[in-house]
């Protein structure tokens, strides 16, 4: 990011360091003096991956994110020369200017997860309760299937920055997920930790069915065009307000997350069963165990409506270490209405192992 700020000092008059202690925030937070101002509109310059892109905000989006920057709380924080947020490579940074002469202008820099820091009138800060500005970035360019083409030549090299300068939408939830709408029958999406390492995913989806879709640094787009993936099973929801998901996913290992919203009185077991997608024919199939006469211990899990349950399913014991491909987990979930009263619900969920 060293070169990036160097750029952006022509734009923000980045200062000097300087330190003091404790932990501040609102009207005695280091962002006092902005926001007390009157201010109208705020230039905007946000840096991903090295291409820049300056947009101005006024009204309402204003106001969001004058709370926003309110509500910040800093730990000012001590660097050497040379050693400051700003001087790490790659990241990510937001500068913000105001239209009124005298106010401060400060900029918020995201190094990756966790690494949330603000540098305004010269000082360094790092912040508590991080979490990105709520401002929209415009962007100039649609994607389309033609560049995805273009793009995809890239292989497992393509990376977060290839589509800085498309438009996208920021769908994530504590991850970065961006969606960039291609057509009626497309769109993309890119996935991961953070913005400075290897994506986990850059999908090409297809819009009447999310199920189905292909990582464009592996697979053929032409193909997937032409022969979409055919019926998976994954994301079977049989009961109404009642939800399983995978978290995490590794060659050992995954996790589920099962939501009840309802006040039913729901549970499961230790029990479940793996299929993995045949690329070649479009179909799923039950993956063979590595064990004779497998067996789950007998117990039960309950769920109840305000706290969904998180259980990490250890599989290599089961099934060996995993390859990489896609792959749907199964797992029985009970209605319970009462002893000798109830309905078991097979619930499905897809997850992929990388390479």
């Amino acid at each position: 990011m060293k070169k990036e700020l160097t750029s952006l000092a022509i734009i923000t008059m980045l200062f000097g360091l300087a330190g003091c202690n404790g932990s501040q925030s609102g009207a005695d937070g280091p962002l006092a003096a902005w926001i007390e101002k009157d201010i109208t509109s705020i230039s905007i310059v946000h840096y991903l991956c090295g291409s820049p892109v300056q947009w101005t905000i006024e009204n309402e989006e204003l106001d969001e994110l004058m709370n926003w920057a309110f509500e910040l709380k800093c730990r000012p924080l001590q660097c050497e020369n040379g050693q400051t947020p700003g001087d790490s490579n790659g990241g990510e940074f937001y500068s913000f200017s105001p239209a009124e002469g005298g106010c401060p202008e400060f900029s918020y820099v995201i190094n990756g997860p966790g690494q949330y820091y603000l540098l305004a009138e010269g000082n360094w800060y790092s912040v508590v309760n991080p979490s990105k500005p709520p401002v929209t970035e415009p962007h100039g360019e649609k994607l389309t299937l033609e560049k995805v083409k273009e793009l995809a030549r890239h292989g497992e090299t393509l990376s977060w920055k290839h589509f800085a300068q498309y438009d996208y939408k920021d769908i994530g939830s504590g991850l970065y997920i961006y969606r960039y709408d291609i057509d009626e029958n497309y769109y993309l999406v890119i996935g991961g930790g953070n913005t400075l390492t290897i994506p986990a995913y850059i999908r090409l989806v297809l819009n009447t069915d999310n199920s189905k879709f292909i990582d464009i640094r592996t697979e053929n787009i032409d193909d997937f065009i032409n022969n979409p993936v055919a019926e998976p099973v994954a994301l079977s929801s049989p009961l109404d307000g009642v939800t399983m998901t995978v978290t995490e996913a590794s060659d050992t290992a995954i996790t589920v997350r099962i939501t009840n919203d309802t006040e039913r009185e729901i549970q499961c077991g230790e029990d479940f069963c793996l299929k993995k997608l045949e690329e070649d024919t479009g179909t799923w199939k039950a993956l063979d165990a590595v064990i004779d006469n497998a067996a789950f211990k007998s117990i039960a899990y309950w769920i109840p409506g305000d706290s969904p349950r998180e259980m990490e399913i250890a599989v290599e014991w089961l099934y060996g270490k995993l390859q990489p491909g896609r792959y749907c987990i199964t797992k029985t979930i009970t209605d319970f209405r009462g002893t000798g009263d109830y309905t078991n619900y097979t619930f499905s969920a897809e997850f992929c192992i990388e390479e």
